[in-house]
């Protein structure tokens, strides 16, 4: 579980950071979902979820 906060923390940050409109108001989004919304938006929108997860790499 720790982790999954580690990778939130990190795909927020990128989305809100370097997203377009859409992507960085799902990064604010984020920042105030609980577990279950985070593994909504995590499934849901999983490419947009390693795009900003793999940002820097």
């Amino acid at each position: 579980m720790e982790q999954l906060y580690k990778e939130t923390a990190i795909v927020s940050e990128n989305m809100q950071k370097y997203g377009g409109s859409f992507a960085s108001r799902l990064g604010a989004a984020l920042q105030y979902a609980d577990i279950n919304n985070i593994m909504k938006i995590k499934n849901t929108w999983s490419d947009l979820w390693d795009v900003y997860l793999n940002w820097s790499k």
